[in-house]
């Protein structure tokens, strides 16, 4: 699958750019996303990436690498799309991940917007899978995580 979501009825896959992340809090309404909600998945990872910035416009940044304390493989909740490429007729799976108000690390790291990816909990992942209603998951869903500076 290819991350950005391109909705089943693009002309093209230009949108795929403005479609990485998807609010959950609006995901249901937005026209890009809301045919895909009760499209679940995990996007598997074993840490991610965000830039902290360090002045007001973002051109001094520090990068930090940040996984969850308890897991060493997680994962982000996702929502997929099957798309037909028009040009082609190929079929092609994409998908976005779900993000949330940030919590006071994340908020500190992702200090521009102060959003962070859904990551979740172990026990969580079926509940995620098998269709929970969307506000289970939103902030404070809380992980704990840690991040280092690299």
């Amino acid at each position: 699958a290819n991350w950005g979501l391109i909705p089943f009825w693009a002309k093209d896959d230009s949108i795929k750019k403005m479609t990485l992340n998807s609010r959950i809090e609006t995901a249901a309404s937005k026209p890009a996303f809301r045919n895909s909600v009760k499209n679940r998945c995990l996007v598997i990872a074993d840490s991610f990436y965000e830039w902290q910035w360090l002045d007001a416009k973002g051109k001094e940044k520090q990068k930090y690498i940040i996984k969850p304390t308890d897991q060493e493989i997680f994962g982000f909740a996702g929502f997929y799309s099957e798309w037909i490429n028009p040009a082609n007729g190929e079929p092609l799976t994409t998908y976005t991940i779900a993000t949330t108000e940030a919590n006071e690390l994340m908020a500190e790291i992702h200090n521009n917007k102060k959003r962070m990816p859904i990551i979740l909990k172990k026990n969580d992942r079926n509940r995620w899978l098998t269709g929970e209603s969307l506000e289970e998951f939103q902030f404070p869903y809380s992980i704990n995580l840690e991040a280092e500076p690299i």
